[in-house]
Order: C-alpha cells, then sequence, then structure tokens
C-alpha cells in the first residue's frame, strides 16, 4: 500500500499503537525498509498512544516507544509524525482528544490502521 499510493503521488497513513503485539509488525517495516528499500517518504503517522503529563522526551512515553522500535530505522520525515499532546491540562479534553484521533475519518484506502 505504501508503494502503490507513492507511485501514484499520494500520502499513506499509518495509525500506530505501543505495546508488543504490533513489534513484529515495526520489525517488518523496518526489514522492508532496509532489505526491499520501501520508501517512508510519502507516510504520514497518527500516534495513538500517550500518557497524559509525562515529557515528550520520557523514557517510558509513546514517543520514545516508537522511535526505539520503528522511527529510528526508517526514512519517514519528523514533520510527518503526529503524537498526541500531552500537554492538555483537562483529562477529559485529553481524552476527547484522543477518541477523535482514532475515529477521525481517512480515506481506508490510504490507511493503515495497527490495532489491539
Amino acid at each position: 500500500m505504501i508503494r502503490n499510493r507513492a507511485a501514484l503521488g499520494h500520502t499513506a497513513v499509518l495509525s500506530l499503537i505501543a505495546g508488543k503485539k504490533p513489534l513484529p509488525i515495526y520489525q517488518e517495516l523496518i526489514y522492508l525498509h532496509r532489505e526491499e528499500r520501501l520508501s517512508f517518504g510519502n507516510v504520514v503517522t497518527f500516534n495513538l498512544d500517550e500518557y497524559l503529563g509525562l515529557k515528550n522526551d520520557h523514557p517510558a512515553g509513546f514517543r520514545c516507544y516508537i522511535q526505539r522500535n520503528l522511527f529510528d530505522y526508517i526514512d519517514i520525515p519528523p514533520a510527518k509524525i503526529d503524537f498526541l499532546s500531552t500537554a492538555v491540562a483537562d483529562v477529559r479534553a485529553f481524552a476527547h482528544y484522543a477518541n477523535y484521533r482514532r475515529e477521525s475519518p481517512t480515506p481506508a484506502a490510504s490507511t493503515i490502521r495497527f490495532l489491539a
């Protein structure tokens, strides 16, 4: 899907999550990048997990997790990586924002969602 979208000059969207379950998928994406020269230059990510109140560089945060397990190994432009904001003061506002991101409409043909 990523290659097909790139060939058409379109963006591919990946919705990513934390945890152990998606690690084999992330490892496969790294393999495809390294061994089969799959470029992530046309990819935008929506990263669906984060802890409210953690600083962006906290080692337990999703930013560090996904950086360590995927982004450090592929050629995705940093400007195309979207994280949930942890700076929201109200827990209800954060939950609303997280739910909105999970349910935001994107064309199904251009989106791969990794959900557990």
